[in-house]
């Protein structure tokens, strides 16, 4: 037997595409915008050329997180896009 810790939300996002071509894209994209600046202004990255990553070293596979922040009466505060590293390769 098998049970999802997961539900569907259809307010945010689950990928990318979904974020900037759906529903709410304005709010999406300044959200994307205001953490890809977050990350830029704290440093929180190095651009290396692929070829010159030697054996054992590889980068780091990542994706956009989105989640809408919302009040106590259900009404929408914010709108969170996360850059964030998966847990797995």
């Amino acid at each position: 037997m098998y049970i999802s810790t997961t539900s569907i939300n259809k307010d945010k996002p689950y990928m990318y595409n979904q974020a900037i071509n759906g529903p709410n894209s304005e709010e999406w994209i300044k959200a994307i915008i205001e953490e890809v600046g977050s990350l830029i202004e704290n440093q929180m990255w190095e651009l290396v050329d692929l070829a010159s990553l030697k054996p054992p070293y590889k980068p780091l596979a990542s994706k956009w997180v989105f989640k809408v922040k919302k009040g106590k009466n259900g009404e929408v505060l914010r709108y969170k896009a996360r850059w964030v590293v998966r847990g797995y390769l």
